[in-house]
């Protein structure tokens, strides 16, 4: 799992903002006034009350590198090269470092990845509701995850549709293992500033029956997620 260091999830989210897409139909006055009533909690990671009703997200991270209980290796090589330059720049004004850090990344990490921490995180639902009945009494209660992809670009695959944003719900292997987890409502994808919105009953219509044969991962400038509705906040 990512070790994550942001003192306010929603800031995060809000300042990495760049565009809005979702599978599906939604109703974007809904989501325009969440987003503008969002308030940073714990466990879940925020929860807006919108016409009485409380719409509370829980935020995690994954990637495509091989993850241990220590965390990420591309994350763990990255941090340890950071700490090795910090050690160096106390000691002189000027630095240039020619290390490469080298990736082992690959669709079957970030399916697995991304698998491993939805479970872990949908094993704690009951508590995500006791807490948000802690703080918003009886009122009915939709609650999301949002799964933000942590890359020093953006994740993009070359598919039969060409070069696109890929989501973890392309591939058979995670609709399988989520599809019939029905006590949250939708997922929220975030690759590098563009989110994704994909509601439950829309899994089907964003899976698109890959393989990890399918897509190959690349690591290139922005694209657009390919096929889905963009949303104007």
């Amino acid at each position: 799992m990512i070790e994550k260091n942001k003192n306010n999830e929603l800031s995060h989210l809000k300042g990495i903002y760049k565009e809005c897409y979702s599978y599906g139909s939604v109703d974007e006055k809904l989501i325009r006034n969440i987003c503008l009533n969002l308030i940073q909690y714990e466990k879940p990671d925020m929860y807006a009350v919108v016409n009485d009703e409380v719409y509370a997200f829980e935020h995690f991270e994954f990637d495509y590198y091989k993850n241990t209980n220590n965390g990420s290796s591309y994350h763990k090589e990255q941090s340890l090269e950071e700490y090795k330059i910090d050690e160096i720049l106390h000691e002189r004004k000027e630095f240039v470092s020619h290390k490469r850090i080298e990736s082992d990344a690959s669709i079957e990490y970030f399916i697995n990845n991304f698998i491993n921490i939805f479970l872990n995180h949908y094993k704690k639902i009951d508590s995500y509701k006791e807490r948000i009945d802690e703080k918003c009494g009886a009122r009915r209660k939709h609650l999301w995850f949002i799964a933000e992809i942590v890359s020093p670009m953006q994740c993009v695959g070359q598919t039969e549709r060409g070069v696109e944003l890929i989501h973890p719900l392309m591939f058979e292997e995670v609709y399988l293992n989520i599809k019939d987890l029905d006590q949250i409502e939708g997922l929220v994808f975030v690759n590098d500033g563009s989110f994704l919105i994909v509601p439950k009953r829309d899994y089907e219509k964003a899976n698109r029956n890959y393989n990890t044969d399918d897509v190959k991962l690349e690591l290139t400038n922005p694209k657009s997620y390919r096929s889905a509705h963009f949303i104007n906040l």
